[in-house]
């Protein structure tokens, strides 16, 4: 459901000054109390300045993504599509109740949205309000769900995520996703700030008595919907390097297999016997902040913004040599 304490005054919404500076803060605490990462930083620089360029056609590309010539359906898909952008700790249970997904479980569901997109149209802000579990399981063809209880759970976490962004904006915006950008005045950390302040987008931890927020998935519609107007050659927000990189489960994946993390046996052993970590303890908390951090501390070594190191370092966990090793698992609705 969506709060209304929280969403109070929101259509108006400005990020506080040092809005995300603050987060950068807070990941660089926990980098530094870390008990169970190290980040190699003697290599970061080197690290940085040597992974290769992106096209920016392969960073939102059109094989897998809805892009059209009109600007707010462009904006409801990547809205809905980052609704939904979550649920890396289900992948290998929906695969074992029969979900088949040959190039992953994100790209998955951006093609089934992107091709109900063509046939069917843009998903309006009231359509997004209303969609049930039974319809999410329906238009994203999970297993189901009357007796795959992996599936009904994700379907679920869908159902409540896409609910509550359609009614914020129904109730904020008139309907309007192209208004809800427009009230952002140009700022990827006013956008970031709004979307927080829904609860399925609130992405925060405690950590030795600290607030972490991480805001994952407001921080990855932002980027993407950046993407998309690159497509046509438009700067949507004019602020979008100052966004850090995801803290999700690919980047320190990939950081630790080319050496810029190290776990401590204790973590090694959970993540290669791939045991679920519980969302918000240490662990998981360490692994994201640290992941997070080291790639910040890169864009300021290298001049390169978080954001393109995460756009690189996201697809390279989609090579084979970083799918022939496990990322860590957790079932969270915030990645």
């Amino acid at each position: 459901m969506v709060s209304l304490a929280l969403l109070k005054g929101s259509a108006a919404a400005h990020a506080p000054e040092d809005f995300i500076k603050s987060l950068k803060c807070n990941y660089a605490f926990v980098a530094r109390n870390a008990q169970h990462i190290e980040i190699n930083y003697d290599m970061l620089e080197s690290y940085a300045r040597n992974l290769p360029k992106m096209n920016p056609d392969d960073v939102l590309d059109s094989a897998h993504h809805f892009i059209s010539d009109n600007d707010e359906s462009n904006i409801s898909f990547i809205i809905a599509l980052d609704s939904m952008n979550f649920g890396s700790g289900f992948q290998d249970q929906l695969k074992r109740e029969g979900y088949d997904q040959p190039e992953g479980f994100y790209f998955k569901v951006a093609e089934i949205l992107k091709a109900h997109y063509e046939q069917n149209g843009p998903l309006t802000a009231q359509a997004l309000s209303t969609l049930s579990a039974v319809d999410i399981a329906k238009l994203l063809q999970l297993p189901d769900i009357s007796v795959n209880p992996y599936s009904f759970r994700l379907a679920s976490s869908y159902s409540s995520s896409v609910k509550e962004v359609g009614a914020y904006i129904l109730s904020q915006h008139g309907g309007s996703f192209s208004a809800f950008i427009e009230s952002c005045a140009g700022s990827s950390e006013n956008f970031v700030y709004a979307l927080s302040r829904l609860a399925s987008y609130n992405d925060t931890c405690a950590y030795r008595g600290q607030r972490v927020p991480f805001y994952k998935r407001a921080i990855s519609c932002a980027a993407d919907l950046q993407d998309m107007f690159d497509h046509k050659g438009q700067e949507l927000f004019n602020d979008i390097d100052v966004l850090p990189c995801l803290a999700d489960c690919d980047i320190p994946h990939v950081l630790r297999v080319d050496g810029i993390l190290k776990y401590d046996e204790e973590l090694s052993e959970i993540v290669d016997n791939k045991e679920l970590i519980e969302a918000g303890c240490a662990y998981e908390i360490e692994l994201r902040a640290c992941a997070v951090h080291a790639v910040e501390m890169m864009a300021a070594k290298s001049g390169r913004s978080a954001i393109e190191l995460d756009r690189i370092l996201w697809h390279r966990a989609q090579e084979e040599a970083y799918k022939v090793l496990t990322p860590h698992r957790s079932e969270t609705k915030f990645y």
